[in-house]
């Protein structure tokens, strides 16, 4: 690609693009845009340095990946543009502008509670704190290598489900009350959180990413809170055990935010969570993702296990 080179961070995952402004985002074509595409399945996540950029820009980049998660209310949403949701804790006339708040977000895949989940996610720094919360990645097919041999061979085939209800009336009572799941409550929209809460799928534990056929572990803490067919005690201990095992610092990476940073990554075959921040300061963030063409795919189960 002329003018755009990508390196490696110093990480276990992501990379970074120098060259890709506004003017040659805008510009790019279908050569360029399949090498971006490549080093995203290679690296997981790339990371594009620059000033915030206009809106009719990032929907027109990320739109180029696949179509776009239209999912939440328009009081979360950039106005005329239903794709970008604003992730901040700011208040206008006392209403928040968008979702999350300021406290911690726990490690999640993107919409994982829909039956055709998000594939890319894109998230842009539009105005952060002094003291800007970190948000960490973390490698699930680094996770799944990562298990020992009869742990992975028990758990290909196994479908779990994945239902989010962030309400806070709601914690303690659609998750799990044990284990490395947190609390968490978003208070911060209302009507947002209802249509959020009112999805729920079922995906397999173990997938094949639809486009680098990648294979990942495809369960959350917040987000995966039992397993098809399985006791809920044996579950749980189940999902302790992977998410132990597979969040691991030798598979992530932490970014440190700056003003115009855009963030891009296999939501798939990733994790990611938000550090808390003080609420008392600004935080605003532009988030986009892409839907997975068809529902997520399992890898083939072992012969001991069509028995």
């Amino acid at each position: 690609m002329q003018g755009i080179s990508i390196r490696e961070l110093d990480a276990p995952l992501g990379a970074e693009i120098d060259g890709l402004d506004p003017t040659t985002l805008r510009a790019l074509d279908a050569e360029g845009l399949e090498s971006i595409r490549s080093a995203l399945h290679r690296h997981r996540l790339l990371l594009i340095r620059g000033t915030p950029r206009a809106d009719a820009d990032l929907v027109r980049f990320a739109e180029r990946f696949g179509r776009l998660v239209t999912l939440y209310d328009h009081e979360t949403t950039v106005p005329g543009f239903p794709a970008i949701v604003r992730v901040s804790n700011i208040e206008t006339d006392g209403r928040p502008i968008g979702l999350a708040g300021s406290q911690p977000l726990p490690w999640h895949h993107d919409h994982s509670y829909l039956p055709c989940p998000a594939r890319e996610s894109f998230l842009e720094a539009s105005l952060l704190p002094n003291d800007p919360p970190r948000t960490v990645f973390a490698d699930m097919a680094m996770g799944l290598a990562a298990l020992p041999a009869k742990l992975r061979e028990r758990i290909r085939g196994l479908r779990a489900v994945h239902h989010i209800d962030e309400r806070p009336d709601a914690v303690g009572d659609a998750r799990r009350p044990t284990g490395t799941t947190p609390d968490y409550a978003d208070a911060t929209n209302v009507l947002a959180q209802d249509r959020i809460a009112s999805q729920r799928a079922i995906h397999p534990v173990v997938v094949r990413h639809p486009e680098s056929g990648v294979e990942a572990l495809y369960v959350s803490p917040l987000a995966t809170h039992s397993i098809v067919g399985m006791p809920a005690p044996e579950a749980h201990a189940l999902l302790d055990e992977l998410f132990e095992r597979a969040i691991r610092p030798d598979h992530m990476y932490a970014h440190a935010w700056s003003p115009g940073d855009l963030v891009v990554w296999d939501t798939v075959a990733t994790l990611h969570r938000r550090d808390g921040f003080d609420p008392a300061a600004r935080r605003l963030m532009k988030q986009m993702s892409t839907a997975c063409a068809e529902p997520l795919a399992s890898t083939e189960p072992t012969r001991a296990q069509r028995r």
